[in-house]
């Protein structure tokens, strides 16, 4: 059996030395400044425990004459400084010191002065508020601030650390803090922090009529147009005033300035035709109806345009006579 034992030890060891980053294990870095020396102290203590090492912490001259002993306290104190910031790890270094010093070393950086380094934390402790800061956030910092009393020797018992709670919370949460405070039997810190957080998740969302609100606008069409009416489109004359555009049943005749129609036109009535429409071989081209504006050339060789040239009394022109091509 003590064979056994001593090779479950030697084991362990070996798996000591190769752990690489000590970080990956113990996740805390220890800072002069911080508040987090006892979840530092005890997550330590684990892992040297673990690895059947905490001899070397707690005794001078740990397993003396045992091959390894040298060997496991130089990984104890490379676990230490590993841990360190660089400010504290630089303050408790020494060369050619043990595991064991190197730990009373950062111990004493946290517990001389303990009366002072107390009152100054009980001091921020109490007057510590919420503001900006979730509700997780919030009890997390004031249960690490107990946590640093207690190993000050300042005890802070459950009670006071959870009315310490309600005492800093936001405005919008006074109801449900009057509801906590006067609750009986009284609500534990893990009880009450779970109402909290319940809380501010309730809070955190819309309300029913503002979601309503954004329902009814993002579905559906908008009764109103959202452009302003474009008033009719007119047509400058030369001199400045507008005139009503022509509709497509008067196109092609012809107006007097006063805006009447030109059966034939008198003189002074109505402006004298272009010289191509006085032509006395168009005058069956004049009595037709407008039919549409040719972008390309007359195709005088269709039988529709034919007609239409027979019926106007002339043969195919030598040259364009229009755009406007007249159904008979």
């Amino acid at each position: 059996m003590l064979l056994h034992e001593v090779a479950a030890i030697l084991n362990l060891h070996a798996q000591a030395v190769a752990v690489q980053n000590i970080r990956n294990l113990i996740l805390i870095v220890l800072d002069v400044s911080s508040t987090n020396y006892a979840c530092w102290h005890e997550q330590f203590l684990l892992m040297v425990g673990k690895f059947s090492l905490d001899a070397h912490i707690f005794q001078d001259r740990p397993l003396p004459g045992h091959p390894d002993s040298a060997r496991m306290d130089c990984v104890i104190r490379s676990w230490i400084y590993g841990t360190l910031s660089n400010d504290l790890a630089n303050t408790v270094m020494v060369l050619g010191t043990t595991a064991r010093s190197v730990w009373l070393a950062v111990e004493s950086q946290f517990h001389d002065n303990h009366e002072t380094r107390a009152l100054l934390l009980a001091t921020q402790f109490r007057t510590f508020v919420q503001g900006d800061l979730s509700i997780t956030n919030y009890c997390k910092r004031l249960k690490a601030m107990a946590d640093a009393l207690g190993e000050l020797s300042e005890l802070v018992i459950d009670q006071s650390l959870f009315l310490n709670v309600i005492r800093g919370l936001n405005t919008k949460y006074t109801a449900i803090g009057l509801h906590l405070r006067c609750g009986r039997p009284f609500s534990t810190f893990l009880e009450g922090c779970k109402d909290l957080l319940l809380e501010e998740l309730t809070s955190t969302q819309p309300s029913s009529e503002h979601t309503t609100a954004l329902l009814a606008a993002g579905s559906g069409t908008p009764t109103h147009s959202a452009r302003p009416p474009q008033p009719q489109q007119q047509h400058r004359s030369g001199s400045g005033s507008f005139k009503p555009r022509r509709s497509k049943r008067n196109f092609g005749r012809r107006t007097s300035k006063d805006g009447n129609s030109c059966s034939g036109g008198g003189a002074g009535q109505c402006p004298p035709l272009p010289q191509w429409r006085q032509a006395g071989r168009l005058p069956g081209l004049l009595r037709c109806r407008p039919l549409a504006l040719l972008l390309e050339p007359v195709d005088w060789g269709h039988p529709d345009v034919a007609r239409c040239a027979r019926s106007a009394g002339w043969g195919a022109p030598s040259c364009h006579v229009g755009p406007v091509l007249h159904a008979c």
